[in-house]
C-alpha cells in the first residue's frame, strides 16, 4: 500500500491534484498535472510535480516528505512538457490517460487562440466504444463535448481514433 497521487495534497491550501498522468504503484515514481501556489492568497499556477511513491506497509510516505506528509517536487516549466509527455505515454491506463491528455491539449488551444472552441483528438491507444463512453462522460463533466451527435467518434483502419470535441472558448 503506498499514498495514492490523487491524495497528496500538502502543503494543505496549496495544492490541487489536477490529473494524474503516471502512477507506477508502490516503491515507484508518479507524475501530476498540480496547481500550486507559495502563498493561500495568491493564485494557484499549473504545474507538474512528480514524487517516488514509496510503502506504508514498510513504513515510507514515499519522497518529497514535508513535516512528515507526502509532497510534490515541482518540475520547472522548462521540463515540464517533456516529462508530461514521457508520463502520458508510460500510462497504460487509457480511460485517465486519454482523459488528461485532450484536457491539456484543449487547454493549450485555448492558450493559443482564445477564441479557439474545437479540437480534433487522434489516438492510436486501444480503446473500446465502453472506454470511449467512459471518456465522453468525463469529458461532459468538465465542459467538453462531442462536437456533432453522430459521427464525433470515428476509428480508421489502422485503429486510429478521431475525436471531435467542442468546449466553450477562452473568457476574456
Amino acid at each position: 500500500m503506498y499514498v495514492k497521487p490523487a491524495d497528496v495534497l500538502s502543503p494543505r491550501g496549496h495544492v490541487e491534484v489536477l490529473d494524474v498522468l503516471y502512477d507506477a504503484g508502490e516503491w515507484d515514481v508518479s507524475v501530476a498535472r498540480i496547481n500550486y501556489r507559495d502563498e493561500l492568497n495568491q493564485p494557484f499556477s499549473e504545474c507538474t510535480g512528480i514524487r517516488w511513491n514509496g510503502n506504508l506497509d514498510e513504513g515510507s510516505k514515499g519522497m518529497p516528505l514535508s513535516r512528515g506528509y507526502p509532497v510534490w517536487f515541482v518540475i520547472p516549466k522548462e521540463f515540464a512538457a517533456c516529462i508530461q509527455a514521457r508520463a502520458l505515454e508510460l500510462n497504460t491506463d487509457n480511460i485517465p490517460a486519454v482523459i488528461a491528455e485532450i484536457k491539456m491539449k484543449v487547454e493549450s488551444e485555448r492558450a493559443l487562440n482564445p477564441n479557439t472552441y474545437m479540437l480534433e483528438y487522434k489516438t492510436a491507444r486501444q480503446l473500446s466504444e465502453t472506454d470511449v463512453d467512459a471518456i465522453l462522460a468525463s469529458l461532459k463533466d468538465v465542459g467538453i463535448f462531442e462536437a456533432f451527435t453522430e459521427g464525433a467518434h470515428t476509428t480508421d483502419i489502422n485503429g486510429v481514433h478521431t475525436l471531435m470535441l467542442m468546449f466553450p472558448a477562452k473568457r476574456k
